[in-house]
């Protein structure tokens, strides 16, 4: 693996990006742009591939959140190391229909189809992952990084190559059920606890 290219932790909504570029942070990487938490974002994303100039600029010490690899057309000259979150598809289709109605007011949200819409959109992004990605991705659970955190840093780590500390990626992780919770937790934790490298 060429271990100088920048990373890209991916997924679907709701499967643990945000925990994951948390971890990462903590652990010693630099987020791209002016990501925040909780989500640490990077807007620049939301404009690819109009604008995309600045992912010459990475380094393997950066790290970008890219949801959605299957429709964001990233150019065909970018290469990373990448990390694609995993969580339970019914898990994960109650956590998004929680999501949209909280944020966006949706109603009336199928549950079969986002879930269908995961499992297929699932093998797309993969392979996108895998035409930029220098080994193809890294799987991560989403229920194994939150139950046993310690064990998902030292996998990643290894995975990356870096020199990273997996002490404080694992204690980035704020210990909580995999199942689905009643409220969004991103938004609550965020308040009352501040990350540090």
């Amino acid at each position: 693996m060429d271990y100088s290219l920048p990373t890209v932790v991916s997924g679907l909504g709701r499967c643990g990006t945000s925990m994951m570029m948390q971890m990462l942070h903590c652990g010693g990487m630099e987020v791209t742009g002016d990501a925040e938490l909780p989500f640490l974002e990077d807007d620049r994303v939301n404009k690819l591939p109009l604008n995309d100039g600045w992912l010459r600029d990475l380094t393997s010490r950066n790290v970008i959140k890219i949801l959605n690899p299957d429709i964001r057309s990233l150019p065909g000259w970018f290469r990373c190391r990448s990390i694609w979150m995993k969580r339970d598809v019914n898990e994960q289709t109650k956590s998004y229909i929680k999501y949209n109605v909280a944020m966006a007011g949706e109603q009336n949200i199928d549950p079969d189809e986002v879930a269908n819409n995961i499992r297929r959109r699932t093998k797309l992004c993969l392979k996108e992952l895998g035409r930029i990605s220098d080994k193809g991705p890294l799987l991560v659970g989403f229920e194994v990084a939150l139950e046993r955190p310690f064990l998902a840093a030292v996998g990643v780590q290894a995975f990356l190559g870096e020199d990273l500390n997996h002490t404080k990626m694992a204690e980035a992780v704020i210990k909580r059920t995999p199942k689905c919770l009643v409220d969004v937790p991103e938004i609550k934790f965020a308040a009352r606890r501040k990350l540090k490298i």
